[in-house]
């Protein structure tokens, strides 16, 4: 048999292979062993690397599973990458805490791994900022199959390069992250709920801008469409008196009364219950500046969408054939996009839109993963 058939073959033989280590030091010899790797975990976020070539193995991290340590005084959660987030909300709220930065697919089953790699955060984000922020340390399995340890298991911790925080959103380009440690916050003692309808996307904008610049405890600002205009939905949070000062506030603000809803709003976002299983989900960091813009773009295509962390995030549902076109909509307007779940009928994924600067992502491959063994996103 010449080289290149050697090659055939050996792809053949992985194609559609899946490896599901136990323990962290196994993980280390799969990818010291493989020649190309792509990180799985509990299926609920498919589309980041669904462009990655059959033939490469799937590390699934799935049974790295369960908390390694918590300290409600020190508010800080260290956890295996395959733990589910159904299990951290539960630990949390025993003892009167949470993750500020609100992932999605909690009750999907989705993992800490997995959000984290793809850097998801849900609508609480706009209070406090998003995954990235609460990331304080990690262990990972690099290129070379060596198992790291980055930043701490502390809030002050500060030392070297901050590999956490790089690896926030990194989909699995530079390794598979085997542990994570989170900060974590205390729960508000009430969350109330508002919508305001009937806005065009000027005055969405408008609105955003005139709550965001105000002292108001405000945990998420959501849009969504509603026939030909925009429903703003709010969500306050805080001690009971403040916040019923704040909504005054608020009215006199935006000369409306808003109307009370209950927490049941907030569900489709959480779990992306609105996208069907026949669209292309793609996630969109926006500037306010061009969320006029992108929304045109979006209504262009005949897409649906939601916007979240005041209209700075913005979630697009695409039918199958408009990824293409909808990309190139990106790109003229210097925005890129993830994909987050492929549709039923089309297997592309990966990045969208306007091509990343990649010469220092390119040198720190070069130390972590000089043999490409964990591949590249798209764009």
């Amino acid at each position: 048999m010449n080289p290149s058939n050697a090659t055939e073959a050996d792809a053949a033989s992985n194609r559609g292979r899946v490896e599901r280590p136990e323990t962290p030091d196994e993980a280390a010899r799969i990818v010291a062993a493989s020649e190309r790797i792509v990180v799985v975990g509990r299926g609920t976020k498919p589309g980041p690397r669904a462009g990655d070539p059959v033939s490469a193995i799937r590390l699934d991290l799935s049974a790295l599973s369960g908390i390694l340590e918590y300290e409600p005084t020190e508010f800080t959660l260290t956890a295996r990458a395959g733990t589910p987030l159904r299990e951290l909300r539960a630990a949390l709220e025993e003892n009167g805490q949470y993750l500020p930065f609100d992932p999605p697919l909690v009750d999907a089953g989705a993992s800490l791994g997995g959000t984290l790699a793809c850097g998801l955060s849900g609508p609480g984000r706009v209070r406090f900022g998003g995954a990235r922020d609460f990331v304080l340390g990690l262990r990972f399995v690099d290129g070379h199959g060596t198992i790291v340890r980055g930043g701490g298991k502390v809030v002050k911790n500060a030392a070297g390069f901050d590999f956490p925080k790089f690896f926030v959103g990194a989909c699995g380009e530079f390794g598979a992250v085997l542990e994570w440690t989170v900060k974590v916050f205390p729960l508000p003692p009430v969350r109330r709920s508002f919508v305001v309808d009937g806005l065009d996307p000027a005055r969405a904008v408008d609105t955003i801008v005139r709550l965001t610049t105000r002292p108001l405890d405000l945990d998420a600002l959501d849009l969504r469409p509603e026939g030909e205009r925009i429903a703003m939905r709010i969500r306050m949070a805080g001690e009971p008196e403040s916040i019923e000062r704040q909504v005054g506030t608020i009215a006199s603000l935006l000369n409306v009364e808003p109307a009370e809803v209950g927490a049941i709003a907030w569900y489709e976002l959480d779990d992306l219950t609105w996208c069907g299983a026949d669209r292309t989900l793609v996630r969109v960091p926006t500037p306010l500046g061009k969320f006029s813009a992108l929304l045109a773009a979006i209504d262009a295509e005949g897409a649906d969408w939601r916007a979240s962390a005041g209209g700075q995030l913005v979630w697009v549902s695409l039918p199958a054939e408009g990824f293409a076109s909808f990309g190139r909509r990106m790109a003229a307007l210097g925005l890129t996009g993830l994909t987050i779940r492929p549709s039923s009928g089309s297997p592309r994924g990966g990045r969208i839109g306007s091509s990343i600067e990649r010469t220092f992502l390119t040198r720190v491959r070069q130390a972590l993963d000089p043999q490409g063994r964990f591949g590249v996103l798209d764009a």
